[in-house]
């Protein structure tokens, strides 16, 4: 199983190697979205993601979809192109604005924007630390930022990840209180990169409002498995359906009115989510470990 380390490695007020490019296909963030619903505080998992060209006014851009529902359906969410170390970012018939420049130094003040805001109203940073960290064995910059009007806020981003809040999320707190969004995991061709070792894992539902914890145990034997080995549900629920997914939310398999035994003889070593669904259409989730 693999370790998620996160180690500050050297502080300076200036760092020059070659950059790590944050507008590229095949990169993934995985990001939790808090909400006040009905039945009180609830949370989601929002998937970005960069895929296809497009092209405006002559202008090259990557196409940035969104996902909420596990990347079985996805929406252009808007466009992203990079340039000198800067990321602009453009949604519908709204001109480009600065989403992130990486080439800020620690004193620098700018001006970005981020999913609720465009070039007319623009989010004032200035960066009060610069330094390089270890983040799962990559070298990387970290920058912390703190907000004009509100001292007491810092935020951080990563260099080729971007803001820990999200991809396109730097201080949306500045025009909203609720909800608010915490990155998970960022994936880079489908390798875990960043992981919060806070929330410890990549996906979160609870939104659904058939997505009530089981009252009766279900127990899942064993867990760590090791690969090419089968499981073993146990329950007194009548359990309708299982549903495999991976850290990145990607629904895998569905096993439809399961027998004790499932088979994963095909799954690969890390770590995968089983949604166990009874009922009357309750369920709950297990994380499973494939050694």
């Amino acid at each position: 199983m693999k370790k998620y380390s996160y180690t500050l490695v050297l502080t300076l007020t200036a760092i020059s190697f070659i950059a790590q490019n944050f507008v590229l296909e095949n990169k993934q963030w995985n990001t939790k979205l808090v909400a006040l619903g009905m039945n009180g505080v609830q949370s989601t998992t929002e998937i970005h993601f960069i895929e296809g060209d497009s092209l405006h006014n002559s202008v090259p851009y990557k196409k940035l979809w969104i996902s909420v529902d596990s990347l079985e359906t996805s929406s252009l969410q808007g466009l992203l192109r990079e340039q000198n170390n800067i990321v602009y970012f453009k949604q519908n018939n709204q001109d480009e604005g600065i989403l992130y420049d990486f080439n800020l130094d620690i004193g620098d003040t700018a001006e970005v924007i981020n999913l609720f805001t465009d070039i007319t109203y623009p989010v004032p940073i200035e960066v009060i630390n610069k330094e390089l960290v270890n983040v799962n064995g990559i070298d990387r910059i970290r920058w912390e930022l703190e907000f004009d009007g509100y001292p007491d806020r810092h935020e951080y981003w990563l260099e080729g990840i971007g803001s820990l809040n999200g991809p396109i999320h730097t201080a949306y707190w500045y025009y909203m209180t609720c909800p608010a969004w915490t990155l998970l995991c960022y994936y880079n061709n489908e390798e875990i990169e960043y992981f919060n070792e806070i929330e410890n894992t990549c996906y979160i539902n609870s939104l659904n409002n058939s997505e009530n914890l089981i009252d009766k145990p279900i127990i899942i034997n064993p867990n760590p498995v090791h690969t090419g080995k089968n499981l073993h549900i146990d329950s007194l629920l009548h359990i309708t359906q299982i549903q495999l997914f991976n850290t990145q939310g990607k629904l895998l398999k569905t096993y439809l009115n399961p027998a004790k035994f499932i088979y994963i003889s095909h799954l690969k070593s890390g770590i995968y989510i089983l949604k166990i669904i009874s009922d009357p259409k309750k369920s709950e989730t297990h994380k499973l470990i494939v050694l």
